[in-house]
């Protein structure tokens, strides 16, 4: 429901209580609907931001060891 939607509603509603009290809850209830679902969004938008800076650090840690292991085939053992 739009605000002009309400508004209107409660012009027309405005002497009875009982309907304008279902509006509002109506209204609620959609609301938290939406920030249920913006919350899940949110959610999955962070968990996705996350992976991707782990995915990021694996790859750091990788290349770094690959160039260690490197560096240690250049050098013959001294046995």
């Amino acid at each position: 429901m739009t605000k002009e939607e309400a508004l209107d509603y409660y012009d027309e509603h405005w002497n009875d209580y009982n309907a304008i009290y279902s509006m509002l809850h109506e209204l609620f209830d959609s609301h938290e609907r939406q920030m249920a679902m913006v919350r899940q969004e949110a959610a999955k938008s962070n968990a996705s931001a996350e992976i991707t800076k782990l995915e990021e650090m694996l790859r750091e840690c990788q290349d770094r060891l690959d160039e260690e292991t490197h560096k240690l085939e250049k050098f013959e053992p001294l046995v």
